[in-house]
């Protein structure tokens, strides 16, 4: 079952996904709001809206926090150049240490200069997608985005805003990429993973 809201209307699907409502606006007389059905491919392009306006999110999120980032690594600057004065310099090794963000849980460096780093939840987010009934080709596998939204266990179940935000910051690393089956009522996306993003994968041991 997916529910999620968009622009103040509740959309969800019952257990099997093939029955999908939309709140009228109305409630009943214990204060539920009352559903009406809909075609598939509404609710799929709400879904797909809802998930666009998450990414949108999570970009301005992640622009948010590098902005952060950066001027916290300035203050540190001035700040360290001010101790030289007084103090020993820093070694290199201090230097990473000190830059390393503390929520970075994996690390992978392919070509010797850019490194790949994820955070927690998008290590457990990775390994939880391959857990769902798409994943039957390993990291060859396609997965549809509603449907993984569906599947997806662990601290993702039942929140396709969430589901969204990660897949979005996943393409944002070049991890996977997402496309569109035109074949498909709605045309809903999918996402599979990238060559960098096959590679990670391996490292995590997700192959």
């Amino acid at each position: 079952m997916t529910t999620f809201t968009l622009n103040g209307t509740t959309f969800e699907s019952n257990e099997k996904g093939n029955y999908f409502y939309k709140s009228t606006g109305k409630m009943d007389k214990k204060g539920n709001p009352i559903m009406m059905r809909i075609p598939r491919y509404v609710f799929e392009q709400a879904f797909e809206e809802m998930i666009t306006e998450s990414a949108d999110q999570a970009k301005a999120d992640a622009e948010y926090e590098e902005r952060l980032q950066k001027q916290a690594e300035s203050d540190r600057a001035a700040e360290e150049a001010v101790n030289k004065k007084t103090s020993h310099k820093a070694t290199d090794k201090e230097m990473k240490k000190t830059r390393r963000s503390k929520d970075v849980a994996f690390e992978y460096c392919p070509n010797g200069t850019d490194t790949i780093t994820l955070t927690a939840k998008q290590v457990e987010f990775m390994t939880e997608m391959t857990k769902t009934n798409f994943w039957e080709n390993g990291l060859e596998s396609a997965i549809w985005c509603d449907i993984l939204a569906d599947e997806i266990g662990g601290q993702f179940a039942d929140k396709p805003m969430t589901v969204g935000a990660m897949i979005s910051t996943l393409r944002e690393k070049d991890l996977v990429i997402v496309g569109r089956d035109t074949s498909r009522q709605g045309k809903p996306k999918y996402m599979a993973l990238t060559d960098l993003g096959k590679a990670v994968a391996t490292e995590l041991g997700l192959n």
